[in-house]
């Protein structure tokens, strides 16, 4: 998958690397030893509807996701910055979720 060529220029002029390298130090251990143990207590203890809009590519791990609770909406065609790569399609599924948690919420009222 190729990025469109104009968040490629966008992309290009962000510096991620100008960040104060203990920002960044702090980011990488963080991600490397409790990310993985950290979030999957979190995911648990949310008492909210979680709604995950992902990429329909490898690296989604919907298994997981699910797991915890979060219902996955794939998206086609896209890779890591689907928001930027395709507005239109991310507001359809954004809009599909929203539905569905209200719809639910309503369900849960009408059933007390």
């Amino acid at each position: 998958m190729r990025c469109r060529p104009e968040i490629h220029r966008w992309l290009s002029k962000v510096d991620m690397s100008s960040a104060p390298p203990e920002v960044a130090i702090e980011a990488v251990l963080y991600s490397a030893f409790s990310y993985d143990r950290v979030m999957p207590g979190l995911l648990e203890e949310l008492d909210l509807p979680l709604v995950a809009i992902n990429p329909d590519r490898p690296g989604s791990d919907v298994v997981s996701l699910e797991r915890y609770g979060a219902e996955v909406l794939l998206m086609p065609g896209v890779g890591h910055f689907l928001i930027m790569e395709n507005p239109a399609g991310f507001n359809v599924l954004l809009r599909t979720a929203i539905d569905r948690i209200v719809e639910r919420a309503n369900d849960e009222d009408r059933s007390d």
